[in-house]
């Protein structure tokens, strides 16, 4: 099953390919500049799960009193405290877990492209550069990809991960929590090729253009408030 994906995926990537390639015959552009329309790609077919948490982020954002003064209330009946947060949820129409599913998917999907560029025949058979990179299917001599990976995806992760500066332990809990994940798949960035390195950094590059835009645009005017 999953070889058939990787298979299809490949048939996919060389089929886009072969289209960049007829109008920028050059394989060195063409293949960089697939690879960042696959991202396009991607993120377009995405992007419903990508609004629904950038707006359930905002949300939670704005509704950090009045769940504090609910786990102040109750702070002595846990049940109590948990069906109140629960009935907030309702009355605002959210589910917080729907906010980070895009990041959950984010990952299969970065291991389904590392897996395609493993695979992919052209990336492995020919040396093929982009931008500073003189082997897409090599690791980044220069560790370009894996600092860039770190702060796009620190970035990526601020715009994602509600921060209130009501709540001072939480906000910092939540700082550090995005700090470590963005290390951490900086370091992955680090032992994987070029061509998963670009997928990641341009992924989060996207991602925050499209969460600044929703934020700027869609829900610029967007009242939070109860059903």
């Amino acid at each position: 099953m999953f070889d058939s994906i990787i298979n299809l995926l490949i048939k996919g990537f060389e089929g886009l390919h072969d289209l960049v390639f007829k109008v920028i015959p050059n394989v060195n552009l063409s293949y960089g500049i697939t690879i960042i329309l696959a991202i396009i790609i991607v993120k377009v077919i995405t992007l419903p799960l990508h609004i629904k948490q950038v707006k359930t982020t905002k949300i939670l954002q704005k509704i950090q009193p009045e769940l504090q003064k609910i786990q102040a209330k109750y702070k002595s009946d846990p049940q109590k405290q948990q069906q109140q947060i629960l009935q907030l949820y309702k009355d605002y129409k959210i589910n917080p877990l729907s906010g980070c599913l895009p990041t959950f998917i984010q990952l299969p999907i970065l291991l389904l492209f590392f897996q395609l560029f493993l695979r992919l025949p052209g990336l492995q058979e020919n040396t093929i550069s982009f931008l500073w990179i003189p082997n897409l299917a090599a690791k980044d001599p220069y560790f370009i990809l894996p600092i860039l990976a770190v702060v796009t995806g620190f970035l990526q992760g601020k715009l994602s991960i509600p921060v209130s500066d009501d709540n001072k332990a939480q906000a910092q809990q939540n700082r550090v929590m995005n700090i470590v994940l963005s290390v951490m798949l900086g370091v992955f960035t680090i032992s994987v090729s070029s061509a998963v390195g670009i997928y990641y950094v341009f992924s989060n590059i996207i991602s925050i253009i499209i969460s600044f835009t929703i934020n700027k645009v869609l829900l610029k005017d967007e009242e939070v408030t109860k059903k």
